[in-house]
């Protein structure tokens, strides 16, 4: 994919997606009120990812996710 086609690709997702400047990834922060709904966000994630077998990478904190394709 160009970085165009990525640029045209991108105004489809939620404005909080955002694509580094080669485009190469796509990455966003998820926000949680404690550890608990952030670790239920994650298990919801590694679901999906291994339904779709499309795996990000997942770094997670104590109140935030942040996912990079």
């Amino acid at each position: 994919m160009t970085l165009e086609e990525a640029r045209t690709a991108l105004a489809s997702l939620d404005p909080e997606w955002k694509l580094d400047s080669q485009g190469l990834t796509l990455k966003r922060e998820y926000r949680f009120i404690n550890f608990l709904r952030c670790m239920s966000f994650v298990n919801a994630v590694a679901h999906i990812a291994n339904v779709e077998d499309h795996h990000p990478d997942l770094e997670i904190g104590s109140d935030h996710c942040r996912i990079t394709y």
